[in-house]
């Protein structure tokens, strides 16, 4: 699961949603060279505004890109996935996103206890995925490959150190 959540817009006093491209944070070569394998192009789906649940916030922003193996069949199919929130009120919201996954580990919802990582200005790695904020931006990053299991924290955290170089 991938998460980005991005910046702040303001008009006339009040709060308006910024769409963001989660597409754009990594080149589909980018990916494939991470992965080592060929990567189908990046298909965005955005959730859109984020006005319920969890990360709800005055003009927040949801946008994410799934890059697909090629070749791979459908059940075993190998993939990367990056979600992005544009946090337009701030750090402190864009924050909220990476708490959620220590109450997660804490109530049990996730079994992996994230572990803190030196990335923007906060990061953690939650056992499926690398969760990042830079400023008023949030992401996550994850990657799946059948087989290769051990592997996928590491691609992950490349994945999110190349995205933190481009915003």
């Amino acid at each position: 699961m991938l998460i980005l959540l991005a910046l702040l817009s303001t008009q006339a006093g009040s709060v308006q949603s910024s769409p963001v491209n989660a597409c754009t944070f990594l080149q589909d070569s980018t990916v494939a060279e991470a992965l080592g394998l060929p990567m189908a192009p990046g298909i965005r789906d955005d959730s859109g505004p984020v006005s319920k649940g969890p990360y709800a916030a005055p003009g927040a922003y949801s946008s994410t890109c799934l890059w697909k193996v090629k070749g791979d069949p459908v059940k075993e199919a190998g993939y990367a996935i990056l979600n992005v929130i544009r946090w337009p009120t701030g750090p402190a919201d864009a924050h909220k996103f990476l708490k959620s996954f220590w109450d997660a580990a804490r109530s049990g919802d996730i079994e992996q206890q994230p572990v803190p990582l030196k990335i923007a200005d906060e990061a953690l790695w939650w056992g499926d995925g690398v969760a990042v904020r830079k400023g008023a931006v949030s992401f996550g990053i994850s990657v799946h490959l059948p087989g290769r299991r051990p592997e996928e924290r590491v691609l992950e955290e490349k994945l999110a150190r190349e995205i933190v170089a481009r915003m």
